[in-house]
């Protein structure tokens, strides 16, 4: 009996053998495609440049063995600065990315969930209508041209401040800013030596100055005016708001939520209704973040950023105000922009902070303004 038992058994297990030649599954059924399907961005060329908001759509294709021309809902666009731009499409404009160099990345995935990758690198320049300078310090400023916008908060803000007093405000000159924070290189080749107060010297000389006192920033700007190549000053607090905003009115430029990959600032603690992100504990070099639409750097976080104002409790109107300059005399100065040890709320557009011209902190810096 076990002899037959043994018979029909590898009677039938040669024929299966013999069936398999005419082709078997070796899976355990279902969807066969186990390769990738393939991406391909057709257009435009690679490393090309555009303005900021220029209408140029990408052109790309999607295909797979088994499905072949993918669908508009397998396309996923994403950027290494921006993060998904756009999906559910087989193309998109340049107008939704921010300025800077842009390593983009479409994604398609077929019905097996397979992915396939192709990338783009594109430069987006600034908008700003006026020109692009460097002095002999390699210090490079942008043309802000003059215009009217509401500086302040609107009530509905999320952890706005009652100092945030929204209105209307027209600067009627241009003035060139500063398109990174002053950096402890350039401190050093200004003032003959570094700074003496500095707490992250080992972060470089592209990283930005720091424990400066608004009087250590005057020094630096007579020095400067010295050289001869333009008069510097600090903004203004209205100049500096306007070009931190390159005419957005949300709490940042980048959106209603600032995340750690867009500024560096203690993600632990974003704004209300946002996301978290990372806490890096120290200064990063300066422009290691994308743009603003106006090319300037690191105006949310990093290090909070001084301005020429005097800063006076309920000092802000709710009337229009043209080129406000601020109170004649008070405690204490005007301190901008937030930095790596604050919170998402003081890295907003509005935000206002005070400092005494004598003080030193190490998360407080500068950028300079240059006249026309």
């Amino acid at each position: 009996m076990k002899t037959n038992v043994l018979s029909i058994f590898v009677s039938m297990l040669l024929l299966t053998n013999i069936f398999c030649i005419f082709g078997c599954s070796s899976g355990g059924g279902g969807d066969t495609d186990n390769q990738s399907p393939t991406a391909a961005i057709t257009s435009p060329a690679n490393n090309s440049d555009y303005i900021y908001g220029e209408i140029v759509s990408f052109i790309s294709t999607g295909t797979d063995a088994e499905d072949g021309d993918l669908p508009e809902s397998a396309f996923v666009w994403s950027s290494n600065h921006d993060g998904i731009i756009q999906s559910g499409q087989k193309s998109f404009s340049t107008s939704s990315l921010s300025v800077g160099t842009h390593t983009v990345t479409l994604t398609v995935t077929n019905s097996a969930g397979a992915t396939g990758t192709a990338t783009r690198t594109i430069i987006v320049n600034s908008s700003s209508s006026g020109d692009i300078i460097t002095n002999s310090l390699g210090m490079t400023f942008v043309k802000i041209n003059p215009g009217t916008f509401m500086m302040g908060s609107p009530e509905d803000e999320p952890d706005r401040d009652s100092q945030e007093i929204r209105h209307q405000v027209t600067l009627t000159k241009g003035y060139y800013l500063q398109t990174t924070e002053v950096t402890q290189g350039q401190w050093k080749a200004v003032m003959g030596s570094k700074l003496s107060y500095s707490y992250f010297t080992s972060c470089g000389d592209n990283c930005p100055a720091e424990m400066v006192s608004w009087n250590d920033a005057q020094e630096f700007i007579t020095a400067m005016n010295r050289q001869g190549e333009g008069t510097y000053r600090l903004p203004t607090e209205a100049e500096w708001e306007y070009a931190a905003r390159a005419g957005t009115t949300t709490p940042f430029f980048f959106g209603n939520c600032l995340s750690t990959s867009q500024a560096n600032y203690d993600g632990r603690y974003p704004l209300s209704g946002c996301p978290p992100g990372e806490y890096r504990g120290r200064t990063l070099p300066v422009g290691s973040f994308a743009s603003n639409a106006w090319g300037l750097y690191d105006m949310h976080g990093n290090v909070e950023e001084l301005c020429s104002d005097w800063y006076e409790y309920g000092s802000y109107s709710s009337s229009a105000v043209t080129d406000p300059t601020g109170p004649l005399i008070a405690d204490g100065r005007v301190n901008r922009g937030g930095s790596w040890i604050d919170d998402a709320q003081i890295c907003r557009s509005a935000h206002r902070s005070i400092v005494t011209p004598v003080s030193r902190y190490f998360y407080t810096g500068f950028r300079l303004a240059r006249t026309l």
